[in-house]
Order: C-alpha cells, then sequence, then structure tokens
C-alpha cells in the first residue's frame, strides 16, 4: 500500500498497523475471520493497514475530522478497502450491540479517554467496560499504553510535557496544574500493577508484553516478564538499517533493564492482550 502522499502521523499509523498486523496474524492464527474495532482510530491508518487481514474492520474516534479524513474518498487507503467502516464516537459510549467483536484496539489512546472529566480513572474504567460490553466471550482486547514507572515520564508526562505530573499523587498533580498551567491534569498512564488493577476486573488471562523498539513501532513483541526473550528480540532488532538512532538507544536502554531485571518497574512502553471470560 502506497503511502508516500500521506501526513507523518497517517504513515506512522500506517506503519504501526502493518506492524500490528503481522504480529496479530502469529497471535490469532484465525484472524482472516475476526470482526475488529480500533478504538480511538484517528485518521484510519491501523484500521486500514488491518482491513485486508480481517473479515471486518470498524474505526472509531471521537474527532470529526478524522472520521472525515479516514473516510475522504480520493484517499486510496480506504477507497480500496472494502472491509473497513469509520463511525464517530466515544470510547466511554460506544455505539455497538453487546458481543459485536472479536478483537478490540486501544493502541495508545486509553490515556487520552477523559482527558477533560473531573474523574479521569473513571472515565478509563468505564472505557474498559465499554470495550468488554462490545467484545465476544472469548474476544480479545490488545491495549498499548506508556508505563508510569519508566524514569522519563516522572520527569515530564508524554502527552501534555507537564512536569512531574506522573511523579506525584493524581489529586495532587491535577491541584497544582490547574492552579499553575490552568491546564488540569488528565491524560493518566499507569505502572504494569495499576494496568493490571485497572484492567482485572474485566477481563481474564492477562498477558503483559513489551514492544520494541516502541508501540508505534513494534518490530517485536517480547514478554514483559522474560528477560531472556527480550535480550533475544533485542539482538535480532539491532541490525535493523531502518531502526533510528532515538530507537537504538531505547533498545540499549531496555537491554539494560532486562539484564537487572527490572522488567516491571523501568521499560517504558506496555501492551496488554485481555481475554472476556467465556459464559
Amino acid at each position: 500500500m502506497d503511502t508516500r502522499s500521506l501526513d507523518r502521523p497517517a504513515r506512522q499509523d500506517q506503519t504501526r498497523g502493518e506492524l500490528m498486523a503481522d504480529f496479530l496474524n502469529r497471535r490469532f492464527p484465525g484472524l482472516g475471520q475476526l470482526r475488529v474495532l480500533d478504538v480511538g482510530s484517528g485518521k484510519g491508518g491501523i484500521a486500514t493497514a488491518l482491513a485486508d487481514s480481517v473479515r471486518s474492520m470498524i474505526g472509531i474516534d471521537i474527532d470529526f475530522q478524522n472520521c472525515i479524513d479516514s473516510l475522504d474518498a480520493s484517499d486510496s487507503r480506504v477507497a480500496g478497502t472494502r472491509s473497513l467502516s469509520i463511525v464517530r464516537g466515544a470510547a466511554e459510549a460506544l455505539p455497538f450491540e453487546d458481543c459485536t467483536f472479536d478483537l478490540v484496539l486501544l493502541n495508545g489512546v486509553l490515556e487520552w479517554v477523559g482527558r477533560h472529566s473531573k474523574r479521569p480513572m473513571e472515565a478509563q474504567q468505564h472505557a474498559i467496560s465499554e470495550t468488554e460490553r462490545v467484545l465476544r466471550p472469548g474476544g480479545h482486547l490488545y491495549l498499548a499504553i506508556e508505563n508510569r514507572l519508566f524514569p522519563a515520564f516522572l520527569l515530564v508526562d508524554p502527552h501534555t510535557h507537564q512536569p512531574l505530573v506522573n511523579a506525584l499523587p493524581r489529586a495532587a498533580a491535577r491541584a497544582l496544574t490547574a492552579v499553575l498551567v490552568r491546564d488540569r491534569y488528565g491524560t493518566y498512564i499507569y505502572s504494569y500493577w495499576g494496568l493490571r488493577r485497572l484492567m482485572s476486573s474485566n477481563f481474564v488471562n492477562l498477558q503483559f508484553l513489551l514492544p520494541l523498539p516502541h508501540y508505534h513501532h513494534p518490530h517485536a513483541y517480547a514478554s514483559l516478564d522474560s528477560s531472556a526473550e527480550v535480550l533475544a528480540a533485542i539482538d535480532r532488532l539491532m541490525p535493523v538499517a531502518s531502526l533510528t538512532g532515538r530507537y537504538r538507544y531505547t533498545l540499549e536502554y531496555d537491554r539494560v533493564v532486562a539484564t537487572l531485571r527490572l522488567n516491571r518497574i523501568l521499560f517504558p512502553y506496555l501492551v496488554v492482550l485481555g481475554q472476556k471470560a467465556e459464559i
């Protein structure tokens, strides 16, 4: 699929979707028969890249312009993909019947849910519950997010660039940012333990993975708790010529973390696969 005419965010999403499709094809051998929902689909890059690999693909986004851009008939990414539909809607109120999908994606989206809510965590929990509701029994959620305990994110939030908000208790961070910058902190990210708590009431068989080198460009995935698997994946990726210097530094950092076996604490990104319980 030609991505030369896409803007940078769309190209990034397109690449992310193609890499995710490769992983999901390995993880779910029957991917071609699955009904998939991409929540927070943006300009449709991930949904489009996956559409040819699944039975049906729906992208949903709260931003009207993103939906328009995704549906632009002159955009060959969508025009040539018969199994792709785009819907406008919010993660907290998915406009679908119960048990509609086999796989739901929340890729770099959960942190934005409830951004301007009085209670961001409650909004995020509701979005998680909505993904469970629209999944069939036995269906899966794929969720990617930053790790709150990654040192750089403790210093500066990766989304709003507000300093120290992830190091402070949530209430203190919200109060201080409301007073100091008049932009109340609300892009909540989670540690391994916080994310497990958030998801465990809705999903079973949680599997935590490390996307390498970044969930924006997941060239490889490794079990979060297996240092041997992480180190082997890093060795495979380092010769890849297309990796930027930034990503090579990230891989070297991950190598140190895995060697010290501080995986759950210090890896920068988390991917979680959760399964809806069978009835």
